[in-house]
């Protein structure tokens, strides 16, 4: 994500979704980060609708790959947690995630990808 366009789109998907359930895990790819101009809108977004978010996001699972760049991302997250309206974690693989997020929502054996 580059733009505020591509910023905007993403708030519509996240609203569409959040909307469509009661719980939800978001899974994202850590090495994917937005650009400056697409962080505004999600910046606003995300304050907008903090409650909401606490409410339904049971966990946000980053993908980081590389270790060293793991732990240092879980050690920033752990100091800047108030920023964020719902728990996260760090995991080493999208598989991995998968299982965290199947175990999160009570869905153990199945895959949603």
């Amino acid at each position: 994500m580059e733009t505020e366009d591509d910023g905007n789109a993403w708030t519509q998907a996240y609203d569409a979704l959040i909307e469509k359930h009661d719980a939800v895990v978001v899974i994202l790819d850590a090495a994917q980060r937005p650009g400056p101009e697409a962080g505004k809108p999600l910046a606003l977004w995300l304050k907008a609708r903090r409650e909401t978010l606490a409410a339904k996001v049971k966990l946000a699972i980053y993908v980081v790959e590389d270790a060293a760049e793991r732990k240092f991302m879980e050690e920033r997250s752990n100091r800047a947690s108030i920023a964020f309206p719902y728990p996260t974690a760090f995991v080493g693989s999208f598989a991995d995630a998968e299982q965290l997020a199947a175990r999160t929502l009570g869905v153990e054996g199945s895959s949603s990808r």
